[in-house]
């Protein structure tokens, strides 16, 4: 994928019944169309720094009905320059409303990003998703410098992604990759998420998209310290925290979650992808996601992580039934069909593990693989069993913490895979190893 455009001049509209509102978001996004003097203006009425963002340059045009809005997208679109993010007001009388020429819009141009400016709750979110998609955000008036070039920036990045991450998005045989939807199927699951970023528009934006997934309980804070708290009543399953903050880095908090090993949370850094090179971790526990991802990127990855959330939390409970002493009645009492019942339903939770489950022995031959291994790698069960682990990967135990391999299936496709390995006792004496294989998102299409 191409390095980000820095240089380039990105098209944006602002479609608004006041021509005073253009003139502020042209204040704001192009600046230097009106001389730099009004440096010392913003400096005047706003405490804050402008981010980073705005070194991002901007073509802004601006038109005062829906309808004239809808003939620019049009227009664009078929000169082959269309606008990446379109600023709408939600009431603009007497003509279309903002929902109407947002779904207008959206009908020519499903890329455009878009942001609903209002100060009033006209409709209900399901209705706005159902009728405009994912891809916008609300503001509410009056709109700050800050946030209307942190959301705009973020927009921009995100819908050039989209566009660079479209082929990539499409397997071999032509057909999408799984969607972010289809990810996560166990319907009666529920987990918990913990969304931390000193910007309260990311939180806006992602803890929107976040409380979409019916898997998710979600809670927001505004920095470290506020987690903190968070945490004594609410404790995450997925943490997702931005690495710079201002008053205390997100690291901070990070190790407070890894210090909670009985938990198996999935732990996040949320960061741009220019910022990738400043991060420092040593945990290779922590996942790392991108703020400037296409939307369809960023919900399958919260997906996948949902997945690994549930691997780990179904061997944490396989792990405690194994190593659970049972009383010497209960061994007595026992009979030979609640051995088999038990087996059953071990067997059964490792089946439903999305995750590629491999048991080797101390001979490094398969003893066991379970379904999802079975379904990925494209053998029969029985040449699985029994099959030196050689045969599908370079594997040299033992090995601690997670390491990226390749998987070789039957038709001799590869599958890049990120590897935990568990050492399995028996009577004190290591009796082999359980290998759990995330799949990684060069696979899934992430």
């Amino acid at each position: 994928m191409e390095d980000f455009e820095e240089n380039r001049v990105w098209k944006v509209l602002s479609i608004d019944d006041e021509q005073s509102v253009h003139d502020t978001y042209r204040a704001i996004l192009c600046e230097d169309e009106l001389g730099t003097e009004l440096d010392d203006l913003f400096d005047v009425i706003s405490s804050q720094k402008k981010t980073d963002s705005s070194e991002m340059r901007y073509h802004l045009d601006n038109e005062l009905s829906g309808q004239a809005g809808f003939q620019r997208v049009e227009q664009a679109l078929e000169a082959g320059d269309p606008y990446v993010v379109v600023f709408i007001d939600m009431r603009m009388p007497p003509g279309w409303d903002g929902l109407k020429t947002a779904e207008m819009i959206r009908q020519i141009d499903p890329d455009v990003r878009i942001i609903l400016i209002t100060a009033y709750a006209d409709y209900e979110l399901s209705e706005i998703r159902e009728r405009i998609g994912d891809d916008f955000v609300f503001m509410n008036k009056p709109v700050t410098q800050n946030e209307l070039l942190q959301i705009t920036s973020l927009f921009v990045k995100q819908w050039f992604n989209a566009h660079e991450n479209r082929t990539n998005n499409i397997e071999e045989d032509g057909s999408l990759s799984p969607s972010a939807d289809s990810l996560f199927d166990h319907d009666d699951e529920t987990f918990n998420v913990l969304l931390v970023d000193s910007s309260p528009t990311i939180l806006a934006v992602y803890g929107f998209l976040l409380k979409r997934n019916p898997h998710c309980i979600v809670e927001v804070a505004e920095g470290v310290d506020e987690a903190l708290e968070r945490m004594q009543t609410f404790i995450p399953d997925l943490a997702i925290v931005d690495y710079f903050m201002p008053q205390k880095e997100g690291l901070i908090l990070i190790k407070e979650l890894l210090q909670q090993e009985a938990q198996n949370a999935v732990l996040s850094f949320f960061i741009h992808k220019s910022e990738e090179k400043l991060v420092e971790y040593e945990s290779d526990l922590i996942e790392v996601l991108y703020k400037d991802d296409p939307t369809e990127v960023f919900l399958h990855r919260i997906g996948s992580m949902l997945q690994t959330f549930y691997t780990r939390r179904a061997l944490h409970s396989i792990q405690n039934q194994a190593t659970t002493p049972v009383k010497k009645t209960e061994q007595v009492e026992q009979k030979p069909f609640d051995t088999y019942r038990r087996l059953l339903l071990l067997e059964s939770i490792l089946d439903s593990v999305p995750e590629i489950l491999l048991v080797v022995g101390s001979d490094q031959k398969i003893s066991y693989a379970n379904r999802t291994a079975v379904h990925q790698l494209g053998y029969e069960l029985d040449q699985l069993n029994g099959m030196a682990l050689s045969g599908l990967m370079d594997w040299n135990s033992p090995r601690e913490g997670r390491e990226e391999r390749q998987l070789q299936c039957q038709d001799a496709r590869n599958i890049p895979v990120v590897v935990s390995s568990y050492t399995l006792n028996g009577g004190g004496d290591a009796e082999g190893e359980l290998l759990v294989c995330y799949l990684s998102d060069r696979h899934l299409g992430g």
